[in-house]
């Protein structure tokens, strides 16, 4: 008796319950999702980067500046954009250690991503060196919308449009459909 208590004490401790191990098949799941959006981000026609990515950095860039001389008053702009505080989204970039043109551009893609991914993974593959358009790509977004995307939410930053409450919604990328197309109006 002694010995089948010492037996299944042993398996206990060697393989955790059912409910210890759902966690660990998330984050297996998390892991797949994610090496997914990558293979589909490197395989984005470079064409499409070229294209896009020029004018995602301006716009970026014009953000940044802004954030720069009135870090506030970016910050209360896109929190109105996506539904936040202002003191929230401020706390949401120092600990995400980004610029303000990268949050904007994460949560913009977060809040349109079809595919389980979250806002610290869009950024880590920002880090990894993936382009924004590469990374749009990748969670099936289709590039010039996404572009559009930006140049609406960044013009809501930087107080050229007043900040309307939502975030710009990009459309998924049709599998029969080439992914260059013609340049976003205005840049």
């Amino acid at each position: 008796m002694r010995s089948i208590l010492l037996a299944m004490l042993f398996l206990a401790l060697a393989h955790p319950i059912a409910s210890a191990a759902g966690p660990d098949r998330a984050d297996r799941a998390s892991r797949r999702a994610l090496a997914a959006i990558r293979e589909r981000a490197r395989v984005a026609p470079a064409g499409t980067v070229r294209l896009y990515e020029p004018r995602i950095d301006e716009l970026g860039a014009e953000v940044d500046l802004a954030a720069m001389r009135q870090e506030a008053l970016v910050a209360s702009r896109l929190a109105v954009e996506f539904g936040l505080e202002a003191r929230s989204l401020m706390r949401e970039r120092a600990r995400v250690a980004s610029r303000w043109s990268e949050l904007m551009i994460a949560r913009t893609l977060d809040a349109n991503a079809r595919r389980p991914i979250s806002l610290e993974q869009i950024l880590g593959l920002r880090r990894d060196g993936l382009a924004w358009t590469r990374i749009a790509v990748g969670l099936g977004l289709r590039p010039v919308q996404f572009a559009s995307a930006v140049r609406a939410e960044a013009r809501a930053a930087i107080g050229l449009e007043a900040p309307d409450g939502r975030v710009h919604v990009i459309g998924p990328l049709e599998p029969d459909t080439r992914v260059a197309s013609a340049p976003v109006a205005g840049s």
